[in-house]
């Protein structure tokens, strides 16, 4: 037993110990192994650490290297925005110079506009006023201003125009003062147009002999526009003989020479004023009535119709106020004779309000309250008759106004549209044409005023017929009927 418990034991202890041994065996393969990977991690690392640190120092110098850069581009960005906002000041001072440059051409050019339509209206009020010019110029002014406004087209000057018109002003001038022997196709008030031999005074007159040796004087007339000049014969023998006698001296001299002989009263104001002639008030109603148009003939029909009116009215208020007395005072003889069946006969034989008052009264003596109701309806209805045509005064007193105003807005369009077409060169032409047009409204309003006041006047008689009658009403209820 012992021997098996030895060996036993030997075994366990020999197995222990192979197991021992081949664990030793084991582990130490293990930490072969371990120390080998130990081996391979540590070289790794290191291998590693120095990646690292490499890596490391690149980033330092790259670090610096940026900084550097970042530096260099720092000062350079400053730079750069020193010079834009350099840039900057100079693009602002160019454009404050940029826009005063605009602002001032601007203005020249509104000056020039302003010079260019000066000329262009001089040279529009010279041609409206050709019309004015002495006959013997008028083709040759009309050609010449013609020829220095095509001038003044084709070159767009201003200056060059200006120049070319004053100079055409000045050949005019000296023209009109001039005193001169010509030869001129003229055409006479009267008569075919024909050669003349004439001396001319300027602008102021002109004598005219035709090939028949008939005496004409070229005169201005005192009216404007163009009939401001007349070609009409000498009439004054004396005058006649005279110019027949040294015109034609003067043409062989070719100068005017000695003694003018003229007519003092070459125009209508001229013979006015020496003769001591007015104008008319027929005169100068007819020429008012021709200022107004068209609109003055229903403007002049308007007052026949209200002086129409207001005699209907009145001689009606009169004819009613007689009647309707007459009527109370024949019945109320009656009524005071107690003779009340008398009274209801002539109420009955009669026509008109205070009858048919009395009549009404009359037929019901008893009863108050039903002959004042049926008096009050025909007083009623008779008011109504009363009123009629009275608002037509006043719708005729607001419609001349009206009226007017229209006259006045149709003769400033024909008015604008004449200075449209012939320009406002002449302010007498303008004036003119508004005094006119505003003969119409003058009208109107003259047409008016009296309307209103005779409005107020009828419109007045009436109430007080219509108190009247209230009052004789009254007095009838009072007198035939018994109060209940």
């Amino acid at each position: 037993m012992r021997i098996i418990f030895v060996c036993a034991l030997t075994l366990i202890i020999a197995g222990t110990a192979h197991s021992r041994k081949n664990k030793t065996d084991a582990l130490e393969i293990e930490l072969r192994s371990i120390n080998e990977m130990l081996e391979s991690v540590r070289d790794s690392l290191e291998n590693e650490i120095a990646a690292r640190y490499t890596f490391k120092q690149h980033s330092v110098e790259q670090r610096e290297a940026d900084k550097e850069e970042y530096e260099r581009l720092r000062e350079k960005q400053e730079v750069a925005l020193r010079n834009l906002s350099k840039i900057k000041e100079e693009a602002l001072v160019k454009e404050q110079n940029l826009t005063d440059v605009r602002n001032n051409a601007k203005d020249k050019k509104e000056e020039w506009e302003f010079v260019k339509n000066g000329i262009d209206e001089l040279m529009q009020k010279e041609a409206d006023d050709l019309f004015e010019t002495f006959p013997i110029d008028l083709e040759r002014r009309r050609g010449e201003l013609e020829a220095v406004r095509q001038s003044y087209a084709e070159k767009s000057d201003p200056l060059n125009g200006w120049e070319e018109f004053l100079r055409y002003r000045i050949e005019a001038m000296n023209a009109g003062r001039s005193v001169t022997i010509t030869q001129e196709k003229l055409l006479p008030n009267e008569g075919e147009a024909r050669m003349f031999s004439l001396a001319r005074f300027g602008s102021v007159f002109a004598y005219c002999m035709d090939s028949s040796q008939a005496i004409y004087m070229i005169h201005q007339t005192g009216h404007l526009g163009k009939d401001r000049f007349s070609i009409e014969p000498v009439l004054s023998e004396e005058l006649n003989g005279y110019v027949r006698e040294t015109l034609p001296q003067w043409i062989q001299d070719n100068r005017v020479s000695g003694m003018v002989m003229t007519e003092v009263t070459q125009n209508e104001q001229a013979k006015m004023l020496v003769e001591g002639n007015k104008t008319t008030a027929f005169q100068k109603l007819k020429s008012h009535l021709k200022a107004g148009g068209w609109v003055m003939i229903p403007l002049l029909l308007l007052p026949v119709w209200i002086l129409i009116l207001v005699i209907l009215k009145v001689l009606q208020f009169w004819t009613r106020q007689r009647k309707f007395s007459r009527q109370i005072a024949a019945a109320f003889k009656l009524i005071d004779k107690n003779e009340k069946g008398k009274a209801l006969t002539y109420a009955k034989s009669k026509k008109g309000l205070m009858a048919g008052i009395l009549e009404v009264c009359l037929n019901s003596p008893k009863n108050y309250s039903a002959a004042e109701n049926a008096v009050r309806k025909l007083i009623f209805r008779e008011i109504n008759i009363l009123e009629r045509n009275i608002n037509t005064l006043a719708v005729i007193a607001g419609a001349a106004p009206l009226l007017g105003l229209l006259g006045t807005i149709s003769g400033m369009i024909a008015l604008f549209a004449a200075v449209t077409y012939y320009g406002t060169g002449d302010p007498k032409f303008l004036a003119g044409g508004i005094s006119e047009a505003l003969v119409t409204s003058q009208t109107g309003l003259a047409i008016a005023i009296p309307t209103l006041f005779a409005h107020d006047y009828i419109r007045k008689q009436k109430d007080r017929l219509v108190a009247d009658i209230e009052a004789m009403a009254q007095q009838v209820l009072e007198k035939t009927v018994a109060e209940n």
